[in-house]
């Protein structure tokens, strides 16, 4: 006899626990831990449809891409906090004792930040392609993977130096 495994319900309750851990901290995996599902019962969740393809649980869907923003604001927030403000750390153990702190900041994370709001701080990469593409438009604001339309184009060395061109763009 095979044993199954017992479902557990996402209920209300649990709904709730999930929001409120993804508004702290952004994280799916986390989040479904403590309200103590699997990860893919969550997405399931959030994704399920009708027939018509309608939403199951579009408020669930939409606290959750909300609580998903507010929790990155929270994480972005506290890495300005630790490249402005630093983080005290202890030094000069000795015998298991802390002979005091000193202020650490983190360049790494003020580079990551600058990089946020000003572009021409940020790593360029220049891509060239060659033979067929497919290019997906999707529905805007849709996060899913509903395609509303493909097509294939063919992109060569010369196209990309004219659409730099038509751009007014040097890279």
């Amino acid at each position: 006899m095979v044993k199954q495994k017992k479902r557990t319900e996402f209920t209300e309750e649990r709904q709730a626990i999930f929001i409120n851990h993804l508004i702290e901290t952004a994280n799916v995996s986390s989040g479904a831990k403590l309200a103590g599902v699997a990860r893919k019962t969550v997405y399931k969740f959030k994704d399920a449809r009708n027939d018509t393809g309608d939403l199951l649980h579009p408020e669930f869907a939409e606290a959750w891409d909300e609580a998903v923003e507010e929790g990155t604001d929270n994480l972005v927030e506290e890495a300005r906090r630790r490249a402005k403000d630093g983080i005290e750390k202890p030094v000069g153990w000795y015998q298991g004792v802390s002979g005091g702190t000193v202020q650490e900041y983190s360049d790494s994370l003020l580079m990551f930040l600058i990089k946020a709001r000003r572009p021409e701080y940020r790593e360029r990469a220049d891509v060239t392609l060659h033979g067929d593409i497919t290019i997906i438009k999707m529905e805007p604001g849709y996060k899913g993977s509903h395609v509303v339309k493909k097509e294939k184009k063919v992109v060569t060395g010369k196209q990309k130096a004219k659409n730099r061109k038509a751009t007014g763009s040097s890279s």
